[in-house]
């Protein structure tokens, strides 16, 4: 997924959250027609809050790949929201990365 979001492809990125989520142990009766992802990205300010957002997908079915979702993930700060469509409850969680250079992708696309 590191990869995807270097490339700047948020169809790929999509792709891969819900294929993540489909083998975890929290994909049990889901509906893949269920799921939603938003891109955001955070304020100039480096305050925290969002600056602006996409809807990428809607319900299972991807909405926008192009111009503001690409530009989002030109951000050095990019968030991922995915709602699983499972209720009201809130659950979160975080995930930190990084090293989302040149050197990375190469390497681990088995240029060395």
């Amino acid at each position: 997924m590191k990869s995807a979001i270097f490339g700047e492809r948020p169809d790929l990125t999509c792709g891969r959250i819900i294929a993540a989520i489909g083998c975890s142990s929290i994909s049990g009766g889901m509906e893949p027609g269920s799921i939603s992802i938003s891109l955001k990205s955070e304020d100039k300010g480096g305050e925290g809050k969002m600056q602006r957002g996409i809807l990428m997908v809607k319900k299972g079915e991807f909405v926008d790949l192009s111009g503001m979702a690409r530009d989002i993930m030109k951000e050095r700060g990019i968030f991922i929201d995915v709602d699983m469509g499972r209720g009201k409850e809130e659950v979160s969680a975080t995930a930190w990365g990084c090293d989302l250079s040149y050197d990375y992708v190469r390497i681990n696309a088995g240029g060395g």
